[in-house]
């Protein structure tokens, strides 16, 4: 690589004492050496913040912010607003990356002169180890198909940490908090019409942690996917784009309500978010976009909440 520009991995740690070493040693360990690795402590109450700062005693290339606890936006905004490099990554403290993660992203970075920069991932559970890649090795989608993917959790996916990002392209767009963050940052960069290239090969381990907010007791910021994914479908002006998106949107509203019914959790918005579902029910009805399984649920939603309501299995 004749280049060799800074890159600033962000990383913001709460409450992963147990798997933080793995992460930082995975960043450490990385074949690109030209690195600012930020720690943020997020106001981590167990032994987080200690060891973050041995890290940063062992290698000279990692900072540490130690900041009050403000939630993984707040972090993630600390550590953007302290970065210097030319590209950002982000990696999640209870997670790690494959040693060469960097070094390849930066080249087809430098390559192709992409903004955002997209490679598979890992799902991890201690089980099972299942790739998300795409099939072919490294295109450009169009701005349509990185909505589309967006929404529907294609292979652009809402999260941030399996890209690189240039840093100019960011400019001052920031996260926002307990606001289906990830997917509310990306979709800000998309609006700017970044070159946006995706990679096949997967390079992120993404642990699934079955005790995570998103995998445990409902709760009602669950309810923020779909605020976002309305926002973004509400913004869109292309007649092609706009089915899409709506299936993104009605996809995310029937799995939080089925996680709502399911756990008994938060049942006084059952009302109110089967109503909005149902002003779709046409649509979803007469589109050749939905399968049989879709129209049949949305026709049991229709027919009768309570026969709905005893069709979700109980957790």
């Amino acid at each position: 690589m004749s280049e060799q520009p800074l890159i600033s991995v962000i990383v913001p740690v709460y409450k992963t004492e147990k798997y933080l070493d793995r992460c930082i040693q995975s960043i450490v360990d990385q074949t690109y050496k030209n690195l600012e690795i930020i720690l943020v402590d997020d106001g981590s109450p167990d032994n987080c913040p200690a060891m973050c700062d041995a890290w940063a005693e062992k290698d000279s290339r990692i900072r540490v912010i130690h900041k009050e606890n403000g939630g993984f936006s707040s972090a993630r905004n600390a550590g953007l607003d302290a970065a210097t490099g030319t590209y950002i990554q982000f990696v999640d403290s209870d997670d790690w990356i494959e040693p060469n993660m960097v070094e390849a992203l930066v080249i087809c970075a430098q390559q192709t002169h992409a903004d955002i920069v997209r490679c598979g991932y890992y799902e991890e559970d201690g089980l099972r180890h299942l790739a998300f890649c795409s099939t072919a090795q490294t295109h450009c989608p169009d701005q349509n198909t990185l909505i589309v993917d967006l929404m529907n959790d294609g292979l652009m996916s809402g999260a941030v940490w399996n890209k690189l990002y240039r840093h100019s392209a960011l400019g001052e767009t920031r996260f926002r908090n307990g606001y289906s963050e990830d997917i509310l940052f990306n979709y800000l960069l998309l609006a700017k019409e970044p070159k946006v290239v995706y990679v096949s090969e997967a390079y992120y381990h993404y642990r699934v942690n079955n005790g995570s907010v998103t995998n445990s007791t409902f709760r009602p910021s669950a309810f923020s996917i779909i605020e976002v994914k309305k926002q973004i479908m509400d913004a869109q002006t292309d007649e092609q784009v706009k089915p899409y998106c709506l299936k993104g949107y009605l996809n995310s509203a029937m799995i939080v309500m089925n996680n709502m019914l399911s756990s008994g959790k938060c049942m006084e918005y059952y009302p109110g978010l089967r109503a909005e579902i149902l002003k779709y029910k046409w649509t979803v009805w007469c589109s050749s976009l939905y399968g049989a399984r879709d129209k049949a649920k949305m026709l049991l939603l229709a027919l009768s909440a309570k026969l709905y309501r005893k069709a979700v299995p109980k957790k």
